[in-house]
C-alpha cells in the first residue's frame, strides 16, 4: 500500500535514504496502478492496440515504418541506416533511426502481432513506466510514497507526454529520463560497481529512446550533475573509487550507444546538408514563454480561453508548443524551496535544473505570446556552437526536462503537505488520518488530468485499415516501384509499404535531402506532382503544357515504363484536395480510367503494364533530361514560364540522335546578386552568360555547339557561387543555396 508517512532528516546534499529498500512487490503494485490509470485516461486506446492509431494524419505511420524497417534490416543483415524502399529511383538513401530502444525491444511483439500493435504498445507502456521511474527518483528525496506517486502521475500524464502519444514513438519514451537521474543519485549515494552498471544502463536507455534525449537531456543533465557534485562534494567525489565508478558508468553508457548512433556521425553529404538546413528552424520550434503557464490550445476544457492566444504563437506545428506542466505541478513545485525542509542543496539542484531547462527550451530568442522580442538567449551559445549539438533544432523538447525537475520538487512539497494533514487531522472528519491525504491526492491528480488533457475523453482513435489495392501489389511478383501521388512526405503510404514491401518513388524520411527529391525530378513529368518543392506549379498549369523547362519527347506512360514504375496511387486527403482536382484528370488522360477505387473514391490506383525501352532520338534531334546540381522542384517566373533553380553547378543529360551541331537557347535570371554563368559541353567551356543585374532575366543564344552521337553532358556553372536566400532576403523561409534560374531551354539545329 502507498502511505503518506514521512520521517524528516537534516537538510543536506545526499538524498534521504529510504526507511527500507523499495521492494519488488511495492514497485509492481505501483506499476499496476499507473497501468490502470493509463488505460482509463487513454481509453479506449489500450483495447485497440492492434487495430487503431491515435493520430493517423501526423507522423504515426512514419514512426511505425522506422520500427518495422529496423527489424527488417536486422533480420536480413542490412544496414538499418540505409534503405532502397524510399526514393527507390536511387540505389539507396540514408534514413536515421533515432528511437533504437523501441526498435529493439519491440521486435518480438512485432514478429508475433505485427508492427501496428508493437508501435502502439511502445506508446502505451511509456505512461506507466514513466510514472514508476519518476516515483523511484522522487523516492531518493522523500520517504513519502504517496507524494512520490502523485509526482510520478504529474510527470507521466503531462501535456507534453499526452500530446507526443500522437505518434512520436521516440519522444513519447520519457520513462528513462527519471530512471537515469535516479541511478546517478543512487551511484553518488552508494558508489559501487553494480550501481555504476545500472547508471550506464540508464544512460544508454535514455539516449537510445530518442536522439533528442541524448542532446537535450543526457549531455546537459550529466554535465550539470557532475559539476554540482564536484562543487559541493569535491573531497568525496574526487576519491579514486568514486571516480572509477562514475568513469565506468559514463564510459560504458556512451560506449553502448555509439554503435547504434554511428550513422549520425557519418552522414551522407546530402543528408548532412538537409540536417544543417533544418537547424534554422530552431526559433520556430522554440517554446513560447507563455506556453509554460497556459493550458494547451488542444485542451478540451480551456481551448476556448487559450486557443486564441496560442494561435498567435510562432512555430511550425502546434505539438511543439505542448510544454504546459499544469498548475497543480507548478504550484506544488514552486512551494518546495520555501519550505523549511526544502532549504537544502537537493532542492536547489532541482530548481537549477528546472530553470536551466526552461531557459534552453525558449530557444535562441525570447518569444512572448507570439511576439519575437529579438532578445538573445543562451541556447545559441550551446546548441549553436558546440559540435554535434548544432544538429538539434527543437528546443521546446526540453520542456519534458522542466516537467521532470518540477515533479521532483512537487514530491518534496507534497510530502510536507501530507505529513501536515496527518498531524492536524480534524476530529470532525470521520476517517482514518491516512485517508485524507489519499483523498486529496486523488483530487489533485484528477484536476491535473483535466488541465493537461489534449483530447476529448474518451479518446477518438482511427482504425488503421490497409486498402485492398496494397494486397494486390504485395501479391505481384517482381521488382518494381510504386508511386504515391502527390509526391509529398505523407505518412500513410509508409504503413502500407510494410505490407507490400515494394520501393516507393517518394518517401518520408526524417530528413529529406535535395538529392532525394531530385531523384524523381529526373523522370519526365514527375516534378509537377511534388507540392513541397513545386508550389509554383501545383495549380496544375504545368500539366496542361510542357512539364519542364525544356521540350519533353516521351509520354507520361513511357516515362513510367522507362523507370519501372508499375503502380500509380492517387489519394484525396484534406490537405491535398486542390491537387487531386487536377491530378486525377491528368493521370486519367494519360493512363485511362483507374483500375481501382476505394468506397468513397478518395484513393485511386492505376497499374502500368511494362513496356519496351523508348526508341533513341532520331538523327538531328535531342532528348534532354535533368541531371545533378539543381534545386529540386519546378517553379514559375513572373513571366509565367516554368523555371528551375541552380545550386552552383547544374547538369543536363543530352542524348543526341546523331553527331552534329545545335544552337542552345535559354533564359537565365541571376538571384540575389549579379552572376557570370559558364556553359560547358562535355567538360569544355563553350560560352558565358553575363547576368549583370540580380533578378533581371537574360536571353542567351549559344550557336554551333558540337554534340557527339549518344550521351552528352551540358553543364551550367556559377562563377560567384550560390547563396542561401534566407540569409539575404528578410523573412524568407527559403534555406536552399541558389545561384540562378533557368527557363525556356531549347536545342535547335539549323540557323
Amino acid at each position: 500500500m502507498l502511505d503518506s508517512t514521512h520521517q524528516p532528516t537534516e537538510p543536506g546534499l545526499k538524498p534521504e535514504r529510504p526507511s527500507k529498500p523499495e521492494t519488488f512487490g511495492r514497485g509492481l503494485f505501483v506499476l499496476l496502478l499507473y497501468t490502470g490509470l493509463t488505460g482509463l485516461i487513454t481509453f479506449p486506446f489500450g483495447l485497440q492496440l492492434g487495430t487503431h492509431v491515435i493520430e493517423a494524419g501526423g507522423d504515426s505511420y512514419q514512426n511505425l515504418w522506422y520500427l518495422w524497417w529496423y527489424k527488417e534490416a536486422l533480420l536480413s543483415g542490412q544496414d538499418p541506416a540505409r534503405t532502397h524502399l524510399m526514393y527507390g529511383l536511387l540505389p539507396s538513401v540514408q534514413v536515421l533511426v533515432s528511437s533504437v530502444f523501441n526498435a529493439l525491444w519491440l521486435i518480438p511483439f512485432e514478429a508475433l502481432w505485427g508492427p501496428l500493435l508493437a508501435f502502439n504498445l511502445g506508446i502505451f507502456v511509456s505512461f506507466p513506466l514513466a510514472g514508476l521511474c519518476l516515483y523511484l527518483l522522487a523516492g531518493e528525496f522523500t520517504r513519502n510514497k504517496l507524494a512520490a506517486f502523485v509526482a510520478g502521475f504529474l510527470y507521466t500524464f503531462s501535456t507534453y507526454h499526452l500530446y507526443r502519444a500522437e505518434g512520436h514513438l521516440g519522444l513519447v519514451t520519457v520513462q528513462w529520463l527519471p530512471f537515469y537521474a535516479w541511478r546517478l543519485f543512487v551511484l553518488r549515494r552508494n558508489p559501487n560497481w553494480p550501481n555504476a552498471l545500472l547508471a550506464a544502463l540508464g544512460l544508454a536507455l535514455c539516449a537510445l529512446s530518442d536522439l533528442y534525449y541524448l542532446g537535450y537531456f543526457v549531455l546537459p543533465f550529466t554535465t550539470l550533475f557532475l559539476a554540482w557534485s564536484l562543487f559541493f562534494e569535491r573531497k568525496a567525489f574526487l576519491k579514486k573509487s568514486n571516480l572509477l565508478c562514475f568513469g565506468l558508468a559514463l564510459g560504458l553508457g556512451f560506449a553502448l550507444i555509439l554503435p547504434f548512433y554511428a550513422a549520425f556521425f557519418q552522414l551522407d553529404k546530402d543528408v548532412a546538408q538537409a540536417v544543417q538546413v533544418r537547424t534554422n528552424d530552431a526559433s520556430d520550434l522554440s517554446a513560447d514563454v507563455v506556453a509554460f503557464f497556459l493550458p494547451n490550445a488542444s485542451n478540451p476544457l480551456f481551448n476556448g480561453l487559450t486557443g486564441p492566444i496560442y494561435q498567435k504563437f510562432s512555430g511550425l506545428f502546434p505539438i511543439e508548443q505542448a510544454v504546459f506542466p499544469g498548475y497543480i505541478l507548478l504550484v506544488a513545485a514552486l512551494v518546495a524551496p520555501w519550505l523549511k525542509r526544502g532549504r537544502n542543496q537537493n532542492t536547489a539542484f532541482w530548481v537549477l535544473t528546472a530553470g536551466v531547462a526552461f531557459v534552453l527550451a525558449l530557444g535562441p530568442r525570447l518569444h512572448v505570446a507570439g511576439q519575437d522580442t529579438s532578445i538573445p538567449l543562451p541556447y545559441s551559445l550551446i546548441y549553436g556552437k558546440l559540435p554535434f549539438l548544432t544538429s538539434f533544432r527543437a528546443p521546446n523538447r526540453l520542456g519534458v526536462v522542466v516537467g521532470m525537475a518540477l515533479a521532483v520538487l512537487a514530491a518534496l512539497s507534497l510530502s510536507g503537505f501530507f505529513e501536515w494533514l496527518q498531524k492536524h487531522h480534524p476530529a470532525s472528519i470521520k476517517m482514518p488520518p491516512q485517508s485524507l491525504p489519499v483523498l486529496i491526492a486523488t483530487g489533485l491528480m484528477l484536476l491535473a488530468t483535466l488541465e493537461n488533457l489534449v483530447y476529448q475523453w474518451p479518446l477518438a482513435t482511427t482504425e488503421a485499415k490497409i486498402p485492398e489495392i496494397y494486397r494486390q501489389i504485395a501479391a505481384e511478383a517482381g521488382d518494381f516501384l510504386v508511386m504515391e501521388l502527390p509526391l509529398a512526405p505523407l505518412s500513410a503510404p509508409l504503413y502500407y509499404q510494410t505490407l507490400h514491401q515494394k520501393p516507393l518513388v517518394g518517401g518520408y524520411p526524417s530528413r529529406i535531402s535535395n538529392r532525394m527529391s531530385l531523384s524523381f525530378d529526373k523522370v519526365p513529368y514527375l516534378s509537377i506532382f511534388n507540392p513541397a518543392e513545386s508550389s509554383g506549379v501545383m495549380d496544375g498549369s504545368a500539366a496542361k503544357s510542357s512539364p519542364d523547362i525544356f521540350p519533353v519527347d516521351l509520354s507520361f506512360r513511357q516515362a513510367l515504363q522507362e523507370n519501372n514504375i508499375r503502380y500509380v496511387i492517387l489519394r484525396n486527403y484534406p490537405g491535398g484536395r486542390r491537387f487531386f482536382t487536377w491530378m486525377r484528370p491528368f493521370v486519367e488522360s494519360n493512363l485511362g480510367a483507374a483500375g481501382y477505387s476505394n468506397e468513397d473514391g478518395s484513393l485511386l490506383a492505376w497499374r502500368v503494364e511494362p513496356g519496351t525501352a523508348p526508341a533513341a532520338p532520331s538523327p538531328g534531334s535531342y532528348r534532354i533530361r535533368v541531371g545533378d546540381g539543381w534545386n529540386a522542384g519546378l517553379g514559375k517566373g513572373e513571366d509565367g514560364l516554368l523555371l528551375r533553380l541552380v545550386e552552383q553547378d547544374a547538369q543536363l543529360q543530352v542524348e543526341a540522335g546523331s553527331a552534329g551541331t545545335a544552337n542552345l537557347h535559354l533564359k537565365v535570371t541571376p538571384y540575389i546578386r549579379p552572376q557570370v554563368i559558364e556553359v560547358r559541353l562535355n567538360g569544355t567551356v563553350v560560352g558565358q552568360i553575363d547576368g549583370q543585374k540580380e533578378w533581371k532575366a537574360v536571353e542567351a543564344n549559344l550557336a554551333n555547339l558540337t554534340f557527339k552521337a549518344g550521351q552528352n553532358l551540358l553543364e551550367f556553372h556559377s562563377v560567384q557561387g550560390c547563396l542561401v536566400a534566407s540569409d539575404y532576403i528578410p523573412k524568407s523561409p527559403d534555406h536552399r543555396c541558389i545561384s540562378f534560374a533557368v527557363q525556356n531551354l531549347e536545342l535547335k539545329t539549323g540557323p
